[in-house]
């Protein structure tokens, strides 16, 4: 008889979740551990005013991939997931928001210090694009695309030299085919990030600080 209770409450609770997920346009997956929750506020909210809180950080990013990708995030059509997590090497907390469409197959990422709100990377991808044509990207062609990109991010493409990077043509499961290019700053080279251009549509499709 316990049995069977059981096996009915497990029924019951599955239609009430799946009910739950077909009501709720936004999902959000909560990856903070409380521990690394409680580091956060006492490392960095009780110490610093102009901390970036999640909210905040959200605001930050759906604003990012406005200016940056000219893509307007609708969260009552994605599912989204928000983690924080800490820079092992460093008293840094990262704030990364990853929204996602399966009806599309669209996927945009950012992750921003919780200390000064920089976006330490961006990223968008569309794994339902497939490949028309291959070529490669030039020195020349990529600082044109790249620039406006830079300038979005309060970034002067001036203050650094880049170069193909070593994972340059990357491809993905579309079989779409990427060129990277690794920036160095002209005064420090510690100080480098890494773009990646989409080399069919001529448009960044990435950024990560190193």
């Amino acid at each position: 008889m316990k049995k069977g209770l059981i096996i009915i409450s497990i029924s019951i609770s599955a239609i009430f979740l799946s009910g739950c997920s077909n009501y709720l346009n936004i999902y959000e997956d909560k990856l903070y551990s409380e521990k690394i929750f409680e580091e956060y506020k006492e490392n960095s909210v009780e110490k610093n005013s102009g901390i970036f809180t999640r909210e905040k950080a959200i605001e930050k990013a759906i604003n990012i991939f406005d200016k940056a990708f000219n893509v307007k995030i609708d969260r009552n059509e994605m599912s989204e997931f928000i983690s924080l997590r800490k820079k092992s090497s460093e008293n840094t907390f990262i704030w990364s928001i990853v929204w996602y469409s399966k009806k599309i197959k669209l996927s945009y990422n950012c992750e921003v210090d919780s200390n000064d709100g920089k976006i330490l990377a961006i990223n968008k991808s569309n794994s339902g694009e497939a490949l028309k044509n291959k070529r490669e990207i030039y020195y020349d062609e990529a600082e044109d695309i790249v620039t406006p990109f830079l300038l979005e991010l309060n970034i002067d493409i001036n203050d650094y030299y880049f170069k193909p990077s070593k994972n340059d043509y990357l491809t993905d499961s579309s079989q779409k085919l990427y060129s990277s290019f690794i920036f160095y700053n002209n005064d420090n080279n510690n100080e480098e990030f890494y773009v990646v251009v989409d080399s069919e549509e001529n448009k960044v499709i990435s950024y990560k600080v190193k």
